[in-house]
């Protein structure tokens, strides 16, 4: 919903009527851009394009919400309703993940770049934005997956503890290869945070 500072009154309404849009945060990364940059602009276009629109393509469900583009990172928000419309679960989603940052193998890694990424259960995020052509969201569930980054590497997943356990509900198996619980007090975040590593 683009929030519409010019009519105070009806920026009032809007923000007084605004309800938080369950879903699933997730951020992708890609690895070692940066240096090819440097080397071969040409190589580096076509390495970012061909990665992101792999990951992308990986589900329509991924292509259809995303976010946003930054450089080399892609953000994407799922609210709940897209994913029982697409016939999904919370399971299915990490497998697609999962089927993202394992698209580098040595068949197509000059193709192709490594990822990384971290997901999140997100309870408090508003579908707002500040400009009338983009659609976008908010929340401290976005910025705790922004923070798990941080603790990501080639090839593996963060799993925030609250997404990890409801995935667990559903189908366990798809949670071979996670860590054991791990903890940090993230900048911006109130209270520490319990999250697992995945290593696909």
């Amino acid at each position: 919903m683009y929030l519409n500072f010019d009519n105070p009154q009806l920026l009032k309404e809007q923000i007084e009527g605004l309800t938080p849009t369950k879903g699933v945060c997730i951020f992708i990364d890609i690895c070692g851009s940066t240096a090819i940059k440097s080397e071969d602009l040409k190589k580096w276009i076509i390495l970012i394009g061909n990665t992101i629109r792999i990951c992308s393509g990986t589900s329509t469900l991924f292509r259809d919400n995303i976010l946003k583009l930054i450089g080399d990172e892609i953000m994407i928000f799922i609210p709940d309703d897209k994913i029982i419309q697409a016939n999904e679960n919370y399971a299915t989603v990490l497998d697609i993940l999962k089927n993202c940052v394992s698209i580098n193998p040595p068949t197509i890694e000059n193709i192709t770049l490594k990822t990384k990424a971290a997901i999140h259960y997100c309870t408090d995020t508003y579908n707002i934005s500040y400009s009338s052509i983009v659609d976008d969201y908010y929340g401290n569930g976005i910025d705790l997956t922004a923070r798990l980054m941080k603790k990501s590497d080639e090839r593996k997943i963060v799993i925030s503890e609250t997404f990890y356990n409801m995935v667990n509900q559903i189908e366990p198996s798809f949670l071979s290869g996670t860590s054991d619980i791990s903890q940090e007090q993230f900048k911006g975040i109130i209270g520490k945070t319990d999250y697992r590593v995945m290593t696909v």
